[in-house]
């Protein structure tokens, strides 16, 4: 006999059918577009694959340009939840910071050893398209795509469109599935554990707020130093060809000296924000939780929330993403 479900639990199960097909839409498109652009130039324009700002522009531009419009037509529809009003000083921001990059640190490790378990245990290379595209193109590029513009639509999508989406069913519900909903959205193990915690904090963020500005301005942040510092250092590194020096060589040169100083400072600067931002979560941690909902969804029901024909196609993407991430 099938179990009768709460009227709180079909609503919900209703909701996250359309965003999931809102993702499947999004994603299937964006692939289909990418590999048309990809197949039009390999016959027209075959120089241009050999392009940094081409390659960026392949990847950003079926994703922004249709994919995203498409996906905000399909949810546009459903009701938004209130968020709270309450403004964030100079201050709130700056601890924010340092616990969001402490969280983001140590649950990036937690990706990094599971792609190394599972590379070691099936053989396989794990990567994360995203990473490979900063490394290897010029910086100014990274900035603009990955440091600016990606943070900006990915807020957009998951903290000004989903999340209000979630709010009628509880502040709990809503930061968690949207945190779990940008973790899955990254399609790898190495950005999956950091996004989903990044994730519950910045819906909180919005939770209380109700401002996207200021969660657009820590994922700027965390993007710039996680990433810009490391990559300007590894370009020196590979540049002047560190690694093979041995240690006389090392010394008669003032460019590895120099790069040997600029990677210490970074390394103490790095462990000091992970520290602080470990210390600023302890003090805050209590503040730092939903507040209780007057129509919870009951918990043996949760099982049920996927079981729907949007639910059925968004797992499938998944399965498609992750896969593709070790190929």
């Amino acid at each position: 006999m099938a179990k009768e479900l709460s009227v709180v639990t079909i609503a919900a199960r209703r909701r996250l059918s359309r965003m999931g097909l809102a993702f499947f839409v999004f994603f299937a498109v964006t692939f289909a577009l990418q590999l048309l652009v990809s197949a039009l130039v390999l016959l027209f324009f075959p120089a241009w694959n050999d392009t940094s700002i081409f390659l960026w522009l392949q990847s950003i531009l079926p994703m922004y340009g249709a994919a995203f419009p498409l996906f905000y037509l399909i949810l546009r529809p459903l009701p938004r939840g209130g968020a709270g009003t309450h403004p964030m000083r100079g201050r709130d921001l700056l601890i924010l910071f340092f616990i969001s990059f402490s969280v983001m640190y140590i649950t990036n490790l937690i990706g990094t050893a599971i792609n190394f378990l599972t590379d070691a245990i099936f053989g396989t290379s794990s990567s994360a398209g995203a990473t490979e595209m900063i490394t290897g193109s010029p910086l100014y590029l990274t900035v603009i795509f990955a440091i600016v513009l990606g943070p900006i639509v990915e807020e957009i999508m998951f903290r000004g469109i989903l999340l209000p989406r979630l709010l009628p069913f509880g502040e709990g519900f809503a930061i968690l599935t949207s945190a779990l909903l940008f973790g899955l959205f990254h399609g790898n193990f190495s950005q999956f554990f950091y996004a989903f915690a990044i994730g519950l904090i910045f819906g909180l963020v919005i939770c209380r707020t109700g401002k996207l500005r200021y969660t657009v301005i820590l994922h700027v942040l965390l993007n710039f130093f996680g990433s810009v510092p490391a990559t300007i250092l590894a370009r020196r590194t590979e540049r002047i060809d560190l690694e093979s020096m041995d240690e006389a060589a090392i010394l008669e040169s003032r460019e590895a000296i120099l790069t040997l100083l600029m990677t210490a400072c970074y390394t103490i600067l790095l462990l000091a924000a992970v520290a602080i931002g470990l210390y600023l979560l302890t003090r805050y941690v209590k503040k730092m939780r939903p507040r209780p909902t007057e129509y919870p969804i009951p918990r043996g029901e949760v099982r049920y929330l996927p079981l729907s024909v949007g639910g059925v196609l968004y797992i499938l993407t998944l399965i498609g993403l992750f896969g593709l991430s070790y190929l």
